[in-house]
């Protein structure tokens, strides 16, 4: 509900149909999310309705009927396709030398007499195992059991196995367990260990392969790569939210194509001629791609054949990524014993890997040998609960309402006894009485205070005083989540100022964050979704008539002048809130400044939000920063006491202060740490102020961003700290800034731990276990004394003398080329990319970047695939002035060239500036008026071409017009006499009928997506295949206008005069070239495709976003207006994956939608392919139009 409900508003009951409607379990949950029974209608038809509607479509029209014989033999022809004919670019897979995989047996037969042994336990949530190993350090017995939800069930029969085969003669002389169940596995059976599955695997893949320096395991829910020395862990990582690489997503496939995963799957994959290229993206898009070939009739062979890929590639794209692959590679894991996978890894990496001999039983090994040492070490007996420790257990849960946790605690009464599982702070299972030896490190004394606890305090006694005001003043509520959490004791102390009383919600209530997502109106991060629950408790548990909801722009700059954006969403944030909470919100939208003279745009704001005098705001303000940097000082005080401290190790935790300091969102991870006596340390605790960054990072314009370098900073320099980063999905800049700090933290441990509503503490628990392990091994061969690693460099100055290729972004980019040429520069234009580029770009990308870069990262790496590149060619980078992800493209590009090698490639990152630089202000007004010129013939061209009566005399006309004056460019001419002359062409090819004779669609959304066929999967000629005219939104020209308006106007609310001042002089040269370029053009021409002034888009916006939103969502959702008030009878956003821009737009649009009921309005997402559902919403779309024109078009 929450990804397809987007803030609309849901009038019940509604009527539940498809193959989940048949789900029982699905049909109940829908009724107790929906409130009661009657809420969810299940048709009886419920499977076929779609089906009936369609039989009822083709009943009402005109076409004549089809014989029930003739459509069978139709079918039948279309099922069989020509393997040559299928989507592939894959190679047949060649079946693995069978030594490779087979396998020791599981169960030999027991040797006679008494047997003493070690019992290891590895507790997965797909497969739970168990084996024996003796005190000599050999296999004696295995057991491979699915868990089935049930884990206690699933020991309880491994258990009995062994009993059934041993009887008495068999005696436990310890007990190690692991997997994600462990502490509750621990628990049960009392046992001697309890380890995390990164440390138990490679502990049993060392036994086997002393060299082993990679392992791979892929399980069934979880996928692990670690790398190895010497038996010691030197790194790891796991899978994040994603499961596309593991073998539950292939059972699952199996069971889609009617096959048996173990006895089938393999035998048909190797079998395959030409495997199917299904990608490596996630679950969603790979499954969308196995139903498309499906419906293309690739055959079974070819579609198995191409999941085996997609597991492998999935994972060494997304799991292995940048990370060394050595000589010994080792896989394992219940993946590992399926032919087809292995050969598909044999395939990618050019020759056999070894496949541990007990794959699928390697972490109970790991147990049992790490039990086994335990043991020896301390010469103590076991405290195993024998083998009755899990009959008829009876589980039970509830939750605490202790503290703000709010822990789910799993009550387990077995054989008398009962434990608990769950607790975070223990104060259950404290009173079972078995704390076990299991978790490795004893209690060790604290060398400084916790510091998490610490900053909270003094965060709390600014809020209590603050908030210690009269009772008789009105009270107004402040969220305590996104970047409210950081500036609370600016806010608490500026309302107290106001004579108004703070009330601060609590932390985020995970059953709240649940009940109010789906209220969220797009598809955004999980600290924004947490923002609004807090929003939304305040409201309704607290009963207050107003939040306060500021939307910072940009925070307090640091000393060297860098840049200090806050990201779209947390500027955004309020407006997505106004169609729920409309104006119970009070919101003020500014920038931070410097100095108390520099707020001026945010004391307006605020006397107006609040209805205040400025005199008082500026004081409130004024006191406010006070109390603030105080609050600042003191938290890095006792940063710097840490630091002062004796200590050999200690995590500092990076990430931004919402999900750092809200232990809801990050599952306590500072006391895990605690627990595991690796002290923890805020990253705004450290004295960052004293760290000034360089000039290289300028393409780094968030605030938050930039913090984490500081701080990383502090943490290379200082052999004692290790970074823990935590990150959210979906967070457009951690996708990029995640580059940098994994390339400067490459020569020590380090931890990337990514959360969202889905998260898992078992899989938190174990990667930080795991790190802990880590960090000892670090510490323990001495690798930290070791030089910090050097990060990528940043971008090269002006390069003069060398060949520039530019990637093929849209028509657009030869006026960029053009503009260089006129400059001197030897300037080139990539070939349009097609699905292969696109397939090189995902498959070198992590997945979490806006899908334009993947797109452009291939045009890079297929451009030095080719050879065609020489020794100081330079790939010219988009880049902007604008806070947005583009501007950190060339940074991403310049580190992907460093860990490929391509030594013989640079990046130049390139912008509206650097050109205007390059060629001057007559240059820069005629680059300027190229592209306004294409901008309005390609708008001309796009509205004119349904009508045309000879298919492609449009786009020929087009394609010259774009050569002729992008040769205009070049040559430092004016192109205004082309496009008189080329609209004047356009306008008198033949056609059947006129502009507005079709249903209009008009298209906005990101740039790249709405304008790049590649990036928007041919939506327009889609569009115009079923009957409508596309009128595409604001391209280049356009949008460097509106931003140089709205940057002027900014400037100028910021009473920055002089930068006000030049930003409005660049925006009247910009305006007064336009008008000398349509000056000789008809105004009925002009109508048809320029732009409304900048004003009047704005203007527009302004109902659904505020006026100092950033200039690309304010475009978007002003243009998205203008189309429906100028006529067009649809409207779609077309965004790319990833897109901060797009979605941001897209928070917008159900407030929009209530002021224009009438006008379909919807957003369509674009990845690496067009599923069904996206077909379906499309077309859907047009037959929605269709039908509320009232049949006023022909289709």
């Amino acid at each position: 509900m929450t990804t397809v409900m987007h803030g609309r508003k849901m009038t019940l009951p509604v009527l539940l149909v498809g193959g989940g409607a048949v789900n029982p379990g699905l049909v109940r949950a829908f009724r107790e999310v929906l409130g009661s029974d009657e809420a969810v209608i299940v048709p009886a038809e419920a499977m076929y309705l779609a089906a009936l509607g369609a039989a009822q479509i083709a009943g009402i029209s005109s076409s004549e009927g089809v014989s029930l014989e003739l459509l069978i033999k139709l079918l039948a022809n279309h099922r069989g396709v020509d393997p040559a004919g299928e989507k592939s670019a894959l190679e047949p897979l060649a079946a693995p030398n069978q030594t490779t995989v087979a396998g020791l047996e599981e169960a030999p037969q027991p040797a006679p007499g008494k047997t003493c042994a070690f019992l290891g336990v590895d507790a997965g949530s797909v497969s739970t195992n168990l084996v024996l190993w003796s005190a000599e350090s050999e296999f004696l017995q295995g057991v491979y059991l699915p868990t089935q939800g049930r884990p206690l069930a699933a020991i309880n029969e491994g258990l009995e196995r062994f009993r059934e085969l041993y009887g008495d003669r068999l005696e436990i002389l310890g007990a190690g367990v692991t997997g994600s169940g462990r502490h509750l596995a621990a628990q049960v059976l009392c046992a001697d260990v309890v380890r995390n599955e990164i440390t138990a695997q490679l502990t049993s893949t060392a036994y086997y392969f002393g060299d082993v320096d990679t392992i791979f395991e892929i399980g069934g829910q979880d996928s692990k790569y670690i790398q190895a020395k010497d038996g010691r862990l030197l790194d790891f990582e796991m899978n994040k939210i994603c499961s596309a690489g593991t073998g539950s997503f292939l059972e699952e496939q199996a069971h889609r194509l009617g096959i048996d995963i173990n006895m089938e799957f393999a035998k048909h994959a190797l079998a395959g001629e030409a495997p199917c290229d299904l990608g490596t993206r996630c679950t969603v898009f790979m499954d969308s791609e196995l139903v498309g070939a499906l419906q293309q009739g690739a055959s079974v062979d070819n579609l198995c054949a191409g999941l085996a890929y997609s597991v492998a590639r999935n994972y060494l794209d997304k799991v292995v990524a940048s990370r060394p692959i050595g000589k010994t590679v080792v896989f394992q894991g219940g993946a590992a014993s399926n032919a087809a996978v292995v050969a598909a890894f044999g395939r990618i990496l050019g020759g056999d890997i070894h496949i541990h001999p007990y794959n699928r039983l390697s972490g109970a090994i790991g147990a049992a040998m790490l039990a086994m040492r335990q043991m020896d070490r301390s010469g103590q007996k076991t405290t195993f609960a024998g083998f009755d420790a899990c009959r008829e257990a009876s589980v039970s849960s509830f939750e605490c309402d202790g503290c703000e946790n709010r822990c789910h605690v799993n009550r387990i009464t077995v054989s008398g006894r009962t434990v608990h599982f769950g607790d975070i702070c223990e104060r259950y299972t404290e009173k079972d009485g078995f704390t076990g030896a299991a978790v490795e490190g004893a209690e060790q004394s604290r060398p400084f205070a916790e510091l998490f606890c610490a900053r909270n305090e003094l965060l709390d006694k600014i809020i209590a005083a603050a908030s210690a005001t009269d009772e008789a003043r009105a009270k107004v509520g402040i969220p305590r989540a996104s970047i409210s959490l950081e500036f609370l004791p600016f806010w608490v102390v500026l309302i107290s100022e106001l004579g108004l009383a703070p009330v601060v919600s609590g932390r985020c209530d995970p059953a709240r964050l649940v009940d109010t997502a789906s209220a969220v109106p797009a598809d955004v991060c999980l600290p924004i979704k947490a923002a609004a629950a807090c929003v939304d408790s305040l409201i309704g548990d607290r009963n207050l008539p107003r939040v306060f909801v500021p939307s910072i722009l940009e925070c307090l700059p640091q000393k060297d002048g860098g840049e200090a954006h806050t990201c779209f969403y947390a500027q955004h944030f309020p407006d997505m809130l106004r169609a729920e909470y409309g104006d119970k919100l009070i919101h003020a939208q500014f920038a931070i400044g410097s100095k108390p003279w520099d707020d001026a745009e945010g004391i307006r704001a605020l006397a107006k939000a609040f209805d205040k005098p400025l005199a008082k705001v500026l004081l409130a303000m004024d006191k406010a920063r006070k109390v603030y940097e105080q609050f600042v000082r003191d938290r890095e005080k006792l940063g710097l006491n840490a630091l002062a401290s004796d200590f050999d190790r200690a995590v500092v935790v990076l990430g931004k202060p919402y999900n750092t300091h809200d232990s809801g969102l990050n599952l306590c991870l500072a006391k895990h740490l605690e627990k595991l006596n690796l002290p923890a340390i805020p990253w705004d605790c450290l004295p960052l102020s004293n760290v000034c960054l360089s000039q290289r990072w300028n393409t780094l314009p968030w605030h938050y961003s930039r913090e984490q370098l500081r701080a990383l900073e502090l943490v290379r320099s200082d052999r004692r700290l290790f970074a823990i980063v935590i990150s959210n999905y979906g967070c457009g800049p951690d996708a990029f800034t995640v580059k940098h700090l994994e390339e400067m933290l490459s020569d020590k441990p380090r931890l990337f731990l990514e959360f969202d509503e889905h998260h898992a503490e078992a899989g938190l628990i174990t990667r930080l276990e795991a790190f802990a392990d880590e960090i000892e091994s670090n510490i323990t061969m001495g690798v930290s004394e070791s030089a910090p690693a050097k990060p990528t460099s940043g971008t090269m100055p002006t390069p003069y003398g060398k060949r520039l290729f530019l990637p093929n972004t849209s028509v657009h980019t030869q006026i960029f080329a053009a503009a260089l040429q006129s400059a001197g520069l030897d300037a080139h234009v990539l070939p349009a990319p097609d699905t292969e580029t696109m397939r090189i770009g995902e498959e070198l990308s992590s997945g979490r970047e806006c899908h334009p870069y993947s797109i452009m990262l291939g045009e890079l790496a297929r451009m030095a695939r080719s050879g065609q590149f020489r020794e100081g060619d330079v790939f010219v980078s988009p880049s902007t002035a604008i806070p947005c992800l583009i501007r950190q493209y060339g940074d991403a590009f310049r580190i992907h060239a460093r860990r490929a090698k391509l030594g013989e490639i640079e990046v130049w990152d390139a912008g509206i500036q650097e050109i205007g630089k390059l060629v001057g202000k007559p240059g820069f007004i005629r680059f300027f008026q190229g592209l306004t010129a294409v901008d309005f013939l390609y708008v001309l061209a796009t509205r004119l071409r349904p009508y045309q009566r000879h298919k492609g005399t449009i786009d020929n006309i087009f394609d010259n017009a774009v050569a002729s004056i992008s040769e205009a460019v070049a040559n430092r001419q004016s192109p205004a006499s082309e496009l008189q002359r080329i609209a004047g062409q356009l306008l008198s090819v033949g056609r059947d009928g006129n502009p507005g004779d079709k249903p209009i669609i008009g298209v906005t959304g990101d740039l790249y997506t709405r304008i790049n066929p590649l990036g928007n999967m041919g939506l327009f000629s889609r569009l115009e295949n079923m009957g409508c005219e596309v009128w595409p939104g604001p391209c280049l020209a356009a949008n460097i206008f509106f931003t140089a308006w709205h940057n002027a106007r900014r400037q100028a609310n910021r009473l920055h005069l002089t930068d006000a001042f030049k930003k409005s002089y660049t925006s009247e040269v910009i305006s007064t070239a336009t008008k000398r370029l349509f000056q000789n053009i008809d105004p009925e021409i002009l109508q048809l495709a320029t732009e409304q002034k900048p004003s009047a888009l704005a203007a527009l916006a302004r109902p659904f976003v505020s006026e100092h939103t950033n200039s690309l969502t304010l475009l978007g959702v002003g243009k998205t207006a203008d189309f429906i008030e100028r006529g067009a009878q649809g409207v779609i956003n077309a965004v790319a994956f990833h897109c901060m821009v797009g979605v941001a737009i897209d928070s917008a649009l159900p407030l929009l939608r209530q002021s224009y009921p009438d006008t379909p309005v919807i957003t369509l997402t674009y990845g690496s392919s067009q599923g069904p559902a996206q077909q379906i919403k499309l077309e859907t779309f047009v037959q929605t139009v269709l039908e509320r024109t009232n049949g006023d078009f022909q289709s």
